[in-house]
């Protein structure tokens, strides 16, 4: 039976402040104001705190050494029509992990190349159960939008909760299996760890 872990007490409150606090290198709004004012919410547009946050994610998690080789971009890639397609390729050129950061959109599982972060819009979240093994042998950090998606193997659920936070669940199993690491300064800020059996 699959098992949550709560990240614990007084963490979700911090948990959005934590995480952007860590996406301000990659955040060009941020340049224009006080860091403050963009820790709200309501600051940012859904997708633009989205992408912020996957980028932070990112930051802190560790790939094998054979998921990149010399010269490589770090790809960020996106299944399917959604709007953060769009927020993060705003970002595109900006360097993550000490690679240049490139975006890729695939309108279907059947164009996908290679990547090192897969965002999955709703409506391609089921392809996940299909591309699961695939994408964990080429070391693919795996992002989708609703708890359906944890389920079908992916590795960290984007969510807005009640009260309006954005927050994140990862999936320990997913990770495991994908052989990436996400920093535990990272973890802490994580809503639940879901383990698969």
């Amino acid at each position: 039976m699959s098992r949550c872990r709560g990240a614990g007490a007084g963490q979700g409150r911090r948990g959005l402040a934590g995480i952007l606090l860590l996406a301000l290198p990659w955040t060009p709004a941020l340049s224009a104001g006080a860091p403050e004012a963009y820790l709200r919410p309501q600051a940012f547009e859904e997708y633009e705190t989205r992408a912020a946050l996957l980028l932070s994610v990112a930051k802190f998690t560790e790939w094998p050494g054979e998921a990149f080789r010399e010269g490589d971009a770090f790809v960020i890639g996106v299944l399917g029509e959604s709007p953060i397609a769009a927020a993060l390729e705003q970002m595109s050129g900006l360097t993550l992990q000490g690679r240049k950061v490139v975006v890729r959109r695939f309108r279907s599982s059947s164009e996908l190349q290679a990547c090192h972060v897969l965002y999955f819009a709703r409506a391609e979240e089921r392809s996940m159960a299909q591309l699961k093994d695939r994408l964990a042998s080429r070391y693919v950090l795996t992002i989708g939008e609703t708890s359906f998606f944890l389920g079908f193997g992916g590795a960290i659920q984007l969510f807005r909760e009640e009260g309006g936070r954005l927050r994140f669940v990862l999936n320990r199993s997913a990770l495991d299996q994908s052989r990436l690491r996400v920093a535990p300064q990272v973890q802490k800020f994580a809503k639940q760890i879901y383990i698969q059996p």
